[in-house]
């Protein structure tokens, strides 16, 4: 029997936060969900050895590199589940994401595809970032969707998916395609989503 959500996490070379990560998932108050991690073809020798060590009790799948768009898109192509999250390996989501966005988007019409939450920065700074309600021009102008929020799965079949070749803005990217075919988001003003400010990081400008 499928579970209601998927949450996705690609990994490339983010072993140290790893675990980390999936201590948030654990800690959920909804537990209708199941986890798959996708080696996004790591070289770093500690990544690959947890990686290894969680294999028994996760899902992992190792694929060649190709970015963060390619591995959420085969994770997700391997769930079979109503609704997915896309989580980040080395950022974390509160205990309350999933029973709160999961109980908004059953709630909504169908033209809702996807609910968005505030930020709680952490790393290198400490904020929250307040995130939108849905409007069109605002996000043709710039990013003002989380890049970790629950969306329906079938609407990511509709739009074919995270591009592949946009690594950083692929988040952007798939929130417009999702809109562009007539669908909208909610906004729930919580921080729910758990991200890592450190250096290199793809999404920094996001935070």
């Amino acid at each position: 029997m499928s579970n209601k959500v998927t949450i996705v996490i690609p990994c490339y070379n983010d072993g140290q936060y790893l675990k980390e990560c999936l201590e948030s998932v654990a800690d959920q108050e909804f537990k209708d969900f199941s986890t798959i991690i996708v080696n996004d073809g790591s070289t770093d020798t500690s990544t690959i050895d947890v990686l290894d060590s969680i294999r028994e009790k996760y899902k992992v799948i190792d694929i060649e590199n190709g970015g963060p768009g390619k591995a959420r898109n085969y994770g997700i192509s391997e769930a079979d589940s109503e609704y997915i999250l896309t989580l980040d390996a080395d950022d974390k989501i509160a205990s309350d994401h999933l029973i709160k966005t999961v109980e908004a988007l059953d709630n909504a019409s169908s033209d809702v595809a996807f609910i968005n939450t505030d930020w709680e920065v952490f790393g290198l700074e400490s904020k929250i970032v307040k995130k939108k309600s849905y409007d069109l021009a605002d996000l043709a102008w710039e990013n003002i969707v989380g890049n970790n929020c629950l969306f329906r799965k079938t609407v990511w079949e509709e739009v074919s998916g995270y591009s592949t070749n946009l690594n950083g803005i692929e988040d952007w990217d798939f929130w417009i395609k999702v809109v562009s075919k007539g669908y909208k988001w909610e906004y729930l003003p919580y921080p729910l989503m758990k991200y890592r400010k450190r250096s290199g990081s793809l999404s920094a400008n996001n935070g």
